[in-house]
This record gives structure tokens, sequence and C-alpha cells, in this order.
């Protein structure tokens, strides 16, 4: 979980000013769970003039991560495969917007694990953006944990699309494991050491409006 949670409590459904997100943020880095935070995320028009310098920056759907990469957000309504040949030969990396305030801006799961194969194959780092507020699908939103678990399948090679959806799907808390050594996806295990190069190179983060609404569902079942 470490630097997973970008905040963005700018957008919406959360939608609080500069000074309200950006006060939050700075309180988020004495949280007990602050080694979870990752970037600020905000409207690039919004940082001028202030002395906060926040590690990302959103604008016209291109992100700037603080190793100076780009992140580019691609609609997965659309065909988006040859733009990620193009991103991959620039070294820039990948965005996916994985839900919002209304229920068409969901993406199947199907949708989801084809993006993810696609990012894949080319060895893109990518983000994923909005609806991951919780571990596991509730109601209209994804799960955190199904998307990066799929994740971990598409990246090393060890799911197909079938698999990814039924990830994405049906999993549940009782389908995840952790340990200090590993951590289990279904019956698919991955070491310590996968984990942290998954995390680290590929699967960087979501953003989420709330940083605090992941962490107590990890609280109040157990997984933290």
């Amino acid at each position: 979980m470490r630097r997973i949670i970008d905040y963005a409590g700018m957008f919406p459904p959360a939608s609080l000013s500069f000074e309200e997100a950006a006060k939050n943020f700075i309180e988020y880095k004495s949280h007990p769970h602050a080694d979870f935070l990752g970037a600020f995320v905000a409207p690039a028009a919004c940082l001028a003039g202030t002395t906060l310098s926040p590690t990302a920056a959103l604008l016209d759907g291109e992100e700037k991560h603080s190793e100076g990469r780009t992140f580019i957000e691609l609609n997965w309504r659309e065909p988006y495969e040859a733009r990620m040949d193009t991103i991959s030969r620039e070294s820039f990396g990948v965005k996916l917007r994985t839900g919002g305030v209304r229920a068409d801006a969901v993406p199947p799961s199907s949708a989801i694990a084809d993006f993810l194969l696609a990012a894949a194959v080319r060895k893109l780092p990518m983000k994923a953006t909005a609806g991951l507020h919780v571990p596991v699908p509730s109601q209209e939103m994804h799960g955190f944990l199904n998307v990066f678990g799929a994740g971990f399948l598409a990246y090393t090679g060890r799911g197909d699309r079938d698999a990814l959806v039924h990830v994405l799907d049906d999993f549940g808390y009782d389908d995840f494991r952790f340990s200090e050594d590993s951590m289990k996806v279904g019956d698919v295990e991955f070491s310590r050491s996968e984990v942290e190069e998954l995390r680290t190179r590929w699967l960087l983060s979501f953003g989420s409006c709330s940083f605090l609404e992941p962490i107590e569902h990890l609280e109040r079942h157990g997984l933290i």
C-alpha cells in the first residue's frame, strides 16, 4: 500500500476548495498510515502563487509525476492501443478512469481487463483514477484490491482476460491473503519482492477524493 493513494480532494464527489484539500493533505502526512499517501492531485491552475509543492498536478488529462513521468488518461470507450504504442515510445505512463459520480462512468470489468492486458504487454506504468474508494466491489464501484490484483496477474503473465474479469467481478475479502512474505490473489501467490516490483514499476497508485475512506474499509475488515 505504500504511496498507493493519490489524494484528489478537489475533485468530485468531495469537491473541496484548494485550501481545504491542501490542508487535509498536509494533515495526512502525520496520519498513522501516512506511508499510504501518494501524490496531491489538483488542477494546475490552482497551483499558481502557492507555496505548496504537490507531487502531482492534473492538467488537460495529463499528470506530471514526481519522477518526471507523464501519465496520460486514455478513454476506455475508444480504441486506445495505437495511442499506447506512441506512449510507450515516449516513455510515458497511462491512466485508467475506473469510476465516477455517474453510473455510466464505471467501466465494465471486461474493459478494465482489456486495458490492463494492453498496458502490461507494452510494459507501461499505470495509475487508476476515480471510483476506487473500497477494497472490494460494492454497489457500482470496483474494488482497488481487485483492480491491483488483476493488474498483478496481467503484468506477470499469469492470467488471461477471463481470469482478470473473474478477479474483478467475483473476488471478495476472503480471496486475498497477505503475509509478511507474500500476497495471494485467489490461488496465485506473489512474493514480497514481486509485489514491491509491481507496485514500484508498473501499478503505481489510484486517485481518490478521500484518503481516509479506503483506509477505514481496510481497518474494518482486519487487513491493516
